[in-house]
């Protein structure tokens, strides 16, 4: 049997970016994957272990940049991500992981009370009202 030459795929997860995100909202998630002797068959996307996605096309005028969009992003906690890059003789490589750390929505407050350009005696008791939403 003549040895196998053939070199693994690159496979590098670019976005997210590590640092934090929305808990369920939208999430692109983009890996550039590349093979020097072959080409690439599909990039898989993980949460930890769990798979997300395979796409087995580049994005749209694209050679090697490959993603999807989670309509629901991810839930609240931390999440190791990565991308594993498949080539035509069936070898894989996998991203180094990303951490990202999904969080909650923070409450968005609006100051209804006292209006814009009111103006106040100085030592007048003064009654702010908000809306938190």
């Amino acid at each position: 049997c003549p040895p196998n030459n053939n070199q693994p795929p690159i496979s590098i997860l670019s976005s997210p970016a590590a640092g934090t995100v929305l808990a369920g909202a939208p999430l692109v998630f983009m890996a550039t994957a590349t093979d020097t002797d072959g080409a690439i068959t599909k990039v898989e996307f993980f949460d930890g272990l769990t798979k997300l996605s395979e796409v087995t096309a580049p994005l749209a005028g694209q050679t090697s940049l490959y993603g999807f969009t989670m309509p629901s992003g991810l839930a609240i906690g931390t999440h190791a991500l990565s991308a594993r890059a498949t080539d035509n003789t069936g070898a894989t490589t996998t991203s180094a992981p990303v951490t990202v750390t999904a969080l909650a929505a923070l409450p968005q407050i609006t100051l209804t009370a006292p209006t814009a350009g009111s103006s106040f005696s100085l030592g007048t008791p003064l009654t702010l009202t908000a809306q938190a939403s």
